[in-house]
């Protein structure tokens, strides 16, 4: 084990160039604390608390020449990994936007419980660039509503928002900042105002990786769900990211976006919600939560097919589609960064916002649900697979396990019966068939943990490449997504349950 220090609580210690260094920060059993790092230029890094023998992770952070740890409300121990990350670039800021996971370990002494942030209360991506735009206002209003997983109360909670676009290339820089940005949370009829750095108001600068509000600690007592409200500005045209994942916005939702709007995050509790302007939101990406027992969190990083898109029945609680989310439900904490036309290729190249979403949720667990675009553009599988182990190989070096599927067919024609379709393109079918016995044959020798075989329900084995239609009942509408009735066949199959994910 590397060689451990401590800072007594109130102290400061100034450490070595963190360059391709991991930080490992914990408190005795029984204790706790807070470890602040910031740069040598005095920069604030981030702040982690430390619950009472809880270790807290910083994966590669990388800071000018040196940094500094303070310790808050209890001493604190930390040591140092000097290996560096496979692929990491020391002068990225990507070293620094990847987030954190807490570990559990154990040494010769104790084991460490694992107090990591779990990311949950997902309603759908929150990424700008993948719906509306509005070249026309200058600031919004946006209240979006999560909710709690079942039969666990919450300790604390922060809330992340998207630095960057996901557009139909893949991610990219956001055009401009959000200025102005403020926010809150209204929980147990109170509200909370969330601080940046300790100050009410920030800006989101356009760029890799999240915005991260400081953590807020909360007794969420008997609540099931709350309300994260934010405020920000604009100058130009402000990309929205998608209506959260249903059909149907849900009660206390909306973006309202007009010019000089007044900042509404710490109204009353119960003040009206604002009116919709339509056509996307301004979402938190992702919220993020201590809870009062040790959970898996799962990552789902999905492209259509798993958004759920032509699933016409969200549930009626929680607007949930797709056939992963209905399968989770809220029984355990998941994270979700999946959008339309998700391609392997593009998270091969380019993945540190969605991957700052995932790591900073703290996952045990990646389902990577995409392949079909891969498919239909002309990937080879080799291509295919070479990207699937690019992606996944980065999760693998945190421990995460992760999960691929199998690609659905894709026709034209009528679906409530195989005589009536025709594959969408005669060429490519051989590859989607060869990629889909390679992976039922080799996923665990590939390194996962299980495959999600959503083609073995979807297509029908008397006649290859074509969707199912037992009974005359199409199980689509388009000869790509399933709709309501191919994602409940899905759930039915229980291709994907809350008990294939355990610590």
């Amino acid at each position: 084990m590397a060689q451990q220090y401590s800072v007594p609580s109130g102290g400061s210690v100034t450490i070595p160039d963190m360059r391709n260094k991991r930080l490992y920060v914990w408190a005795d059993i029984g204790a706790s604390g807070s470890a602040t790092v910031r740069g040598a230029d005095g920069v604030y890094l981030d702040t982690r608390i430390i619950l009472p023998g809880g270790e807290v992770y910083f994966p590669t952070i990388t800071v000018p020449a040196s940094a500094e740890i303070v310790a808050v409300g209890g001493t604190v121990n930390y040591s140092f990994d000097p290996p560096p990350r496979t692929g990491d670039d020391p002068s990225s800021i990507d070293s620094i936007a990847r987030g954190l996971a807490v570990r559990a370990r154990s040494d010769s002494t104790a084991q460490r419980r694992d107090n990591r942030w779990c990311g949950f209360g997902q309603r759908g991506v929150g990424f700008t660039g993948d719906a509306g735009t509005d070249p026309t206002n200058n600031s919004f209003n946006n209240w979006s509503r999560h909710f709690i997983p079942t039969g666990r109360k919450l300790r604390a909670i922060k809330v992340a928002w998207s630095r960057c676009d996901i557009n139909t290339d893949g991610e990219a820089d956001r055009a401009q900042d959000i200025t102005s940005f403020a926010a809150s949370l209204v929980i147990n009829n109170t509200v909370h105002r969330l601080f940046f750095g300790g100050a009410a108001s920030t800006t989101i600068t356009a760029g890799r990786g999240v915005l991260l509000s400081d953590p807020l600690w909360v007794d969420s007592g008997t609540a099931t769900d709350f309300v994260v409200r934010a405020y920000g500005a604009w100058t130009g045209t402000l990309k929205l990211a998608a209506t959260p994942d249903s059909t149907v916005l849900l009660t206390n939702e909306a973006c309202n976006r007009g010019t000089g709007l007044s900042n509404r995050t710490m109204d009353a509790y119960d003040a009206a919600t604002p009116s919709n302007s339509g056509s996307g939101l301004f979402c938190p990406v992702a919220v993020y939560g201590l809870f009062d027992d040790v959970t898996p969190v799962v990552g789902l990083d999905t492209d259509s097919i798993g958004k759920g898109t032509n699933d016409t029945s969200p549930t009626a609680t929680y607007g949930w589609k797709g056939y992963i989310q209905k399968s989770l439900g809220n029984a355990l904490p998941w994270v979700y960064t999946g959008r339309g036309g998700h391609r392997l290729w593009y998270l091969a190249t380019r993945d540190d916002g969605e991957r700052s979403v995932l790591m900073e949720g703290g996952i045990t667990h990646l389902i990577l649900a995409m392949v079909t675009n891969d498919v239909w553009i002309g990937r080879t599988k080799a291509e295919i697979l070479a990207d699937i182990q690019t992606v996944c190989a980065r999760y693998w070096d945190y421990g995460v396990k992760t999960y691929i599927v199998t690609c659905p067919p894709r026709t034209t024609g009528t679906y409530t019966s195989a005589a009536g379709q025709t594959l969408y393109d005669a060429v490519k079918e051989p590859v989607r068939l060869d990629y889909n016995a390679d992976v039922r044959a080799n996923w665990s020798a590939y390194g996962h943990s299980g495959l999600i075989d959503m083609a073995a329900v979807l297509e029908d084995p008397a006649a290859p490449g074509k969707w199912v239609s037992s009974g005359a009942v199409a199980r689509t509408t388009d000869g790509v997504h399933p709709n309501t009735s191919g994602v409940n066949n899905l759930v039915s199959a229980a291709i994907v349950t809350p008990a294939m994910f355990t610590l």
